[in-house]
């Protein structure tokens, strides 16, 4: 995840095409973009703006 000044607030590789991120440190909601990277380290996808996580949300993307 990343916030709107571009720093990164919490990483977690994906396993069985699941991440899992803890994210119970921040005050919530949490507004962030939530951004995946291949192995390359090349953004395979993004949310198209920030979004409000809070704790338990689950969230889907595809390409």
């Amino acid at each position: 995840m990343v916030d709107s000044s571009g720093s990164i607030l919490a990483t977690t590789p994906i396993s069985g095409g699941t991440a899992t991120l803890d994210i119970g440190k921040y005050h919530l909601p949490l507004t962030a973009n939530i951004v995946t990277y291949n192995s390359t380290n090349a953004p395979v996808v993004s949310t198209s703006r920030p979004v409000d996580i809070y704790g338990g949300d689950l969230y889907s993307a595809g390409h």
